[in-house]
């Protein structure tokens, strides 16, 4: 440590920009250079404790976050610099403040290794959302913060702008009243980014892009934490209950055509489509249903399902020639390439041959959907750097804590995949999801896609 110290001692000011730092911050091993010795003790479950390192000529300090604290949402001004994650995980909100208004902006989660920029003039919060674990962040920062001294903070529920003095230890709403110069009450009104956007979802970019293990645990997490209402908002979307009815419509005819007997229903969730799929082809086929969430999988039992709570390459599933397979909604959640591969070939093994798979991905080329958005966050945000592919989103639910992964395709990625998995595409439908929930398209930049894919 105190020779990273001493190398950041030597940086001149005409050198300390942005990116010379983050050229420089990059190159080190945090991990090496900070140890226990270094991490403040707790001192309150409500709030961060910080150990200052350094103040001259940049600021170094390290915070320790109890499991779920937050910083205020304050104002830099005058200063800029970046967070290190160095241990659990923190996460990063922005915020507008315009007209006595301040709008939620952007959400994005630092994992270990996570550089997380902090521009002069940002307003932002930073919180550790795990409910169990701590949070370390070194903080490096240029021009040095003596102290608190005028900084603003905001409080959404009550409306209040504090500005804080030079008797405030942290960027907090637990500082006491005597480490506030005054506190505006009613200041303003503020916009949370669903009320914004009037999205019931919205990206927030993890960085860097976490282990297949670590994403598995966040989808569990995810749809745990919508079990109870996930059918409901299925129904209650229009558009996503409009996409949904086509695609099952399209199945069931399929199904009642070839009057199967045995189906494998992939991240079944609830149970509920898988249900109403058979209901309309008015065959008692068997349903064999898998997901990761127990607690969805309680409601597919009640539904009839024949369940397995595991996710599919590591489900301990007996070799069973299935007539038909679906993998609905779900498909995009595997996180990389090759994973999306297992899983086809493991499919290709359930089904006997001859048997169809059908599966609907969210389109890359969707210009209603967040394709292209994430094309340009992918540019922007440098992600191929932070083992992103083209086409990786993570992204929350309007009010959730749980993070989500997807990943968008391009027709002819889909395409390609499934065959080098050994299925035949019968055909891609281009379904409306957001434009025209429902309605099959002709043109391939529009919907989401739905395949179906048979055996060889």
């Amino acid at each position: 440590m105190k020779n990273f110290l001493s190398q950041l001692a030597k940086l001149t000011d005409t050198n300390l920009i942005p990116q010379n730092l983050k050229r420089f911050l990059s190159s080190i091993n945090f991990q090496e250079k900070v140890d226990e010795t270094h991490v403040p003790k707790q001192t309150s479950k409500e709030n961060y404790a910080r150990n200052i390192l350094m103040l001259e000529p940049i600021e170094v300090v390290v915070l320790n976050w109890p499991e779920g604290v937050e910083s205020a949402i304050h104002h830099h001004e005058g200063f800029w610099g970046y967070v290190y994650v160095l241990e659990g995980s923190c996460e990063n909100v922005t915020y507008r403040y315009q007209d006595k208004k301040l709008l939620e902006d952007e959400k994005a989660l630092g994992m270990p290794g996570a550089l997380i920029y902090e521009e002069d003039g940002v307003i932002h919060k930073l919180r550790n959302p795990s409910k169990n674990k701590r949070a370390v962040t070194v903080h490096i920062y240029f021009p040095p913060l003596q102290n608190f001294d005028g900084m603003k903070i905001f409080e959404t529920e009550k409306k209040w702008i504090g500005e804080l003095n030079e008797n405030a230890k942290t960027s907090s709403w637990e500082e006491p009243t005597s480490s506030f110069h005054h506190i505006q009450k009613n200041a303003f009104e503020f916009i949370p980014y669903s009320k914004k956007v009037r999205s019931s979802h919205h990206i927030a970019t993890v960085i860097p892009k976490p282990s297949q293990k670590e994403i598995g645990q966040m989808l569990e997490d995810y749809y745990n934490e919508q079990a109870a209402e996930y059918d409901y908002f299925d129904t209650a979307h229009h558009s996503r209950k409009a996409y949904n009815e086509k695609i099952n419509e399209l199945i069931a005819l399929d199904f009642e055509a070839q009057q199967v007997d045995k189906v494998l229903a992939l991240a079944c969730g609830t149970g509920r489509r898988a249900a109403e799929i058979r209901h309309k082809t008015g065959i008692n086929y068997q349903i064999i249903g898998v997901d990761l969430s127990c607690n969805m999988l309680d409601i597919a039992e009640e539904r009839g399902l024949t369940v397995l709570c595991s996710d599919w390459l590591n489900a301990d599933l007996e070799q069973a020639n299935f007539d038909a397979a679906t993998f609905l909604y779900s498909f995009g959640h595997i996180s990389t390439h090759q994973l999306r591969k297992q899983s086809l070939l493991k499919i290709a093994d359930h089904l006997r041959k001859g048997g169809a798979l059908y599966l609907d991905v969210f389109n890359l080329d969707d210009k209603s959907e967040w394709g292209p958005k994430s094309l340009k966050y992918f540019d922007d945000h440098n992600l191929a750097n932070f083992g992103y592919d083209e086409g990786d989103v993570f992204y929350k639910k309007a009010g959730g804590n749980a993070y989500a992964f997807l990943h968008y395709f391009k027709h002819h990625e889909i395409k390609t995949l499934l065959e080098d998995c050994g299925f035949k595409v019968a055909w891609i439908k281009n379904i409306g999801y957001v434009n025209k929930p429902g309605e099959v398209f002709q043109k391939l930049d529009e919907g989401a896609l739905f395949i179906k894919a048979i055996k060889n």
